[in-house]
């Protein structure tokens, strides 16, 4: 038996480009074409003049929607990928930005991104792409990076907000305090007796972290609890959860409650998304009316009387006037009635032909 014969160690007599190491039907070149196609007039104004080279933003953007379509969120991921994947570094055209770079320009362009998904959906439009003969919208819960167990009350957060502004140097300053009895801690009496085992974690865990990281970590700390507290004021909540507090609880598809976010989103006929958006609303019902118009703003025309697909979540009387006022032939099943209550709509027979109901009572009802 032989083997084929490898060649560690030779060199090519000329380099080959990147490339040519790419298959020709490779993903990554409409990926490169949309993101050259786009406008950066903006950033050419905002990086005029004097100043440290920035990475252009056509890169970065090449990079995350390429991340996008392999499940590759991590900016960490990314940016390693961008060193050693040739499709990345194709992509990154042979530069290497920082993983901070990337979530950096991702957290603080949102909306550049949005333009670049409405210019991607106009490019499938004028390449005859889309199928508009009926479109579809649904939502689903999407897991936020954060645990259930870091969701405080507006009490305990009051109580961390205090210790990390008073006395969260004074306990680092002796090692002893952090095996005291946890009621010397002031305030910490008027906490409820479930809460008291919770705090006293993590102020064990503050105190620990702060010796290492000094006022660096104070800081960070101070500022991610007053974004907590913020939250859980403006939108007035009971609890909000400390490491994502825009999160929500809601019931997942095994009927489980956890901080997730509604994502939403309209396709097409074969499947093309021509609109999305995430929410903190537990249910789908006032999500009908934006994913209709950030749909109509992305394709700018649709059909009149288009069949428009929705589950029972966007079933409210608002949101079938809506359709009814922007002439969308919107199918919409009934959200399924628990009462006994006879007069119940899932009793009225409805006759097409006449445009009239018939209810329980034998009585015709004519739509106005």
């Amino acid at each position: 038996m032989t083997y084929i014969k490898s060649l560690r160690g030779q060199q090519w007599l000329l380099p080959p480009s990147i490339e040519d190491l790419i298959p020709e039907d490779h993903i990554c070149f409409l990926v490169e074409s949309l993101m050259d196609s786009s406008d950066y007039s903006q950033f050419d104004i905002r990086y005029a003049g004097a100043g440290r080279p920035a990475y252009h933003p056509r890169i970065i953007l090449k990079l995350l929607v390429m991340g996008v379509l392999d499940r590759v969120r991590s900016s960490r991921s990314i940016a390693r990928n961008a060193r050693e994947n040739v499709i990345y570094m194709y992509l990154a055209e042979k530069l290497c930005p920082d993983f901070r770079t990337i979530s950096d320009f991702r957290k603080n362009n949102p909306a550049l991104i949005k333009e670049v998904f409405k210019h991607t959906v106009t490019l499938a439009k004028q390449e005859g792409m889309l199928d508009l003969s009926h479109l579809s919208t649904d939502g689903t819960t999407v897991k936020a990076n954060a645990a259930n167990r870091n969701t405080l009350t507006e009490k305990e957060l009051k109580f961390l907000l205090k210790f990390v502004e008073n006395e969260l140097d004074i306990w680092a300053e002796e090692d002893a305090k952090e095996d005291k009895i946890f009621g010397e801690l002031r305030g910490s009496d008027q906490l409820p007796k479930k809460s008291k085992k919770k705090m006293q974690r993590a102020v064990k865990k503050y105190i620990k972290n702060f010796k290492s990281q000094g006022d660096t970590f104070r800081e960070k700390l101070k500022e991610k609890l007053d974004q907590a507290h913020t939250e859980l004021s403006e939108k007035n909540l009971k609890k909000v959860n400390l490491t994502d507090p825009e999160s929500r609880f809601m019931k997942n598809k095994k009927g489980r409650l956890e901080l997730s976010y509604n994502a939403q989103i309209t396709v097409d006929k074969r499947g093309i998304i021509l609109a999305n958006d995430i929410c903190q609303d537990q249910s789908d019902t006032y999500q009908l009316e934006p994913q209709i118009n950030q749909t109509q703003e992305n394709v700018q025309t649709l059909p009149e009387k288009v069949p428009w697909s929705f589950d029972n979540g966007y079933f409210e009387g608002a949101n079938l006037k809506f359709l009814e006022d922007n002439d969308i032939n919107g199918y919409i099943p009934p959200c399924e009635s628990k009462t006994n209550n006879p007069y119940d709509k899932k009793h009225f027979k409805y006759d097409s032909e006449k445009d009239e109901y018939t209810c329980p009572k034998n009585q015709k009802l004519k739509f106005p």
